[in-house]
């Protein structure tokens, strides 16, 4: 099977990915089989789930590079520079070709000696919003540490974006989330989150350690929970949330809220 005819199946696998399981906008309504942070407990401004407990990081855990009120903050020549000082490289896309996105850009190098690549053809997938471009940086350090040098993903940038369960718009409609599937390493070989992310039951607690879990899927899921536990991500969607995420995760940055959401 050639790289194009996998990632259709890739995407069709997703239903194109056009809604994604997102939290409503108030943490009332954040459904109790969600994990969250606590208040405080990240260190950067985290908030709370409703009926979430605490997602504790490991010892190698990447370091939020700013608290949310300092992203949230953040006007689009500021990300930039931000982004810049920290060795990121990337064009900045016109407003008008990226509607709904805020400060909109495309990388055209590594984030943080990582590789965010579309495993796809669409270029307008990679467009991504600066401040999701900020956590990504933060990320990197823990994607290196465990190996890996390269994430592949199904999409970022999908105009019109909504979520599945509620209809509100999605994260991928402002560039804000990444549908992440494969993290590979510089020898080639990769995790796959379909093939790795063994255990898919719906509704499984995300982020409590696990006696006698496979390897693969352990270094998956840790790297997502530090990412969670460094507050890095705001909405975290595994293949633990539904039927639709069973070959991606869903890591979405949402500055503008008080919880914490993963499932």
């Amino acid at each position: 099977m050639d790289r194009a005819m996998v990632i259709a199946v890739l995407l069709v696998g997703c239903e194109a990915c056009v809604r994604e399981g997102v939290p409503p906008p108030e943490p009332p309504s954040v459904p109790s089989s969600g994990e969250g942070i606590g208040p405080g407990s990240s260190g950067s401004g985290g908030g709370a789930a409703s009926g979430a407990s605490r997602v504790e990081a490991s010892p190698s855990a990447p370091s939020a590079l700013v608290t949310r009120a300092e992203l949230e903050a953040m006007d689009a020549r500021e990300c930039h520079a931000f982004v810049r000082e920290r060795g990121g490289r990337f064009e900045v896309i016109p407003e008008a070709d990226a509607r709904g996105v805020i400060a909109p850009i495309r990388l055209s190098g590594p984030l943080g000696g990582v590789t965010i690549e579309h495993g796809g053809r669409s270029r307008m997938h990679e467009i991504m919003s600066c401040k999701l471009t900020v956590s990504l940086l933060g990320w990197a350090p823990a994607l290196r540490a465990a190996g890996f040098d390269r994430i592949e993903h199904a999409s970022i940038y999908r105009p019109g974006a909504r979520v599945r369960s509620t209809g509100r718009q999605s994260g991928h409609a402002g560039g804000g989330a990444i549908d992440a599937f494969h993290f590979i390493r510089p020898d080639g070989t990769r995790l796959e989150v379909e093939r790795d992310w063994a255990d898919k039951t719906i509704g499984a607690p995300v982020c409590p350690p696990r006696q006698g879990e496979p390897e693969a899927q352990h270094v998956l899921r840790t790297l997502v929970c530090d990412a969670v536990a460094a507050d890095l991500f705001q909405v975290v969607v595994t293949p633990h949330g539904d039927r639709h995420h069973h070959n991606h995760v869903h890591l979405e940055v949402r500055p503008d809220v008080d919880w914490t959401h993963v499932r």
